[in-house]
């Protein structure tokens, strides 16, 4: 990520970061995943926006519950992959258009 910043500096371009969980990251971590801290610190003074994702999906829960988890994984992201189906997808387009308007 340090060469992409650097590259982007140098042609003179804002580095823009999300981070948002995984669906494993529902079961296994919380909304305060190291993850997050990692990234966060990495955009001071590198990224023009960081946006973190996470409370949106962990519904501002320290920690959820394996079933709730399991039920938030279904509701927001594709069946066994990692990616967001409609729902997740329409969450964070709300999200990110609400900040940006």
């Amino acid at each position: 990520m340090n060469e992409i910043y650097n590259l982007l500096k140098l042609n003179e371009i804002k580095l823009s970061l999300a981070v948002y969980p995984w669906p494993n990251t529902l079961i296994y971590d919380s909304s305060k995943s190291k993850y997050v801290e990692i990234w966060r610190n990495f955009c001071v003074n590198k990224c023009s926006n960081y946006i973190d994702l996470f409370p949106l999906f962990f519904e501002n829960q320290k920690k959820i519950e394996l079933d709730d988890a399991k039920k938030l994984i279904k509701k927001y992201y594709l069946e066994n992959d990692m990616h967001f189906n409609e729902t997740g997808n329409k969450i964070i387009s709300n999200h990110l258009t609400k900040i940006y308007k």
